[in-house]
């Protein structure tokens, strides 16, 4: 079977952000670096644009930014996108994410999507510790003192030196007595079959465009909803270690001085009532209960 082309017309990258257009400047300089020539989608549903950081990019793609009304929320704006989307494959990305050579590897990727026959294929991501970010989310900003003469220090100091963490995110549903279970497992082959997995993926646009995309109802829980309506609409997922992402989720030192606000973000979901939503969405799938939701 001939596999799609590396940066043909094939697939479409498409991003959805909010308040951190550092991130974005950072995710597409990387994807430019790489020789990505195909189309990219980025939507942003902040306060203020990200197109101010975006048109002072000389970026070897084409480029299309959605500017939308404040906030509509990640499931809803990855779901513009979809419907935007006239390629027969897209790559999802978080905005924080950041490739490299080494690891994202699009034509490997569609081949393998397409010689398995698979809807859905996810890649790895490895975590880009930022020493002094992953110390601040260890202890906390108002307890970093405190922190430097803890009894877990050290390993807090071991985690820093290494500097990249690879997360770990292959899972399969296991529903038991109205009761469903996430059983997450290493992979000990190149490819596996699985039923969840992280939100680096390539996809075929029909077969998550049938599905209907992301429920904008369960923010910020739409990831295991979005894959078990996968695996119940029959979609065929699976994860590779062969191809990945760098995940980058502070802003670096300089992007701080150069902004000391542009870190921040506010979003309105941070105020919702996550019980409230979680009984949501145990009650759409008739269950009683999530052990590890």
């Amino acid at each position: 079977m001939t596999a799609p082309s590396t940066t043909g017309p094939e697939s479409t990258i498409l991003i959805k952000t909010f308040e951190r257009p550092w991130a974005v400047r950072r995710c597409l300089a990387s994807l430019a670096a790489t020789g990505w020539t195909g189309p990219v989608m980025v939507l942003d549903d902040s306060r203020t644009s990200c197109r101010k950081v975006t048109d002072k990019l000389a970026l070897p793609f084409e480029l299309r930014l959605v500017e939308t009304e404040y906030n509509i929320g990640t499931s809803a704006g990855r779901n513009r996108l979809l419907e935007l989307t006239d390629t027969p494959y897209f790559f999802l990305f978080d905005d924080d994410f950041v490739c490299t050579p080494e690891l994202f590897r699009p034509a490997f990727m569609l081949q393998v999507l397409t010689e398995h026959k698979l809807d859905i294929l996810a890649g790895r991501v490895v975590d880009r510790i930022d020493p002094f970010w992953a110390f601040v989310d260890a202890y906390g900003r108002k307890n970093i003192l405190r922190g430097l003469f803890s009894s877990g220090f050290a390993d807090t100091a071991r985690t820093l030196m290494r500097r990249k963490k690879e997360r770990i995110f292959f899972g399969n549903f296991r529903e038991r007595d109205k009761t469903m279970h996430v059983d997450f497992f290493e992979p000990e082959t190149s490819l596996v079959r699985c039923d969840l997995v992280c939100n680096f993926f390539v996809a075929k646009t029909e077969s998550v465009q049938g599905m209907n995309g992301w429920d904008k109802d369960l923010t910020p829980y739409e990831h295991n909803d979005f894959f078990l309506r996968a695996k119940k609409a029959g979609l065929q997922v699976a994860a590779t270690r062969e191809a990945g992402i760098l995940h980058r989720r502070h802003p670096s030192l300089t992007q701080i001085l150069a902004n000391p606000f542009s870190h921040a973000r506010y979003r309105a979901n941070r105020y919702v009532d996550l019980g409230e939503i979680r009984q949501r969405y145990l009650s759409k799938f008739g269950l009683r209960d999530w052990e590890n939701f």
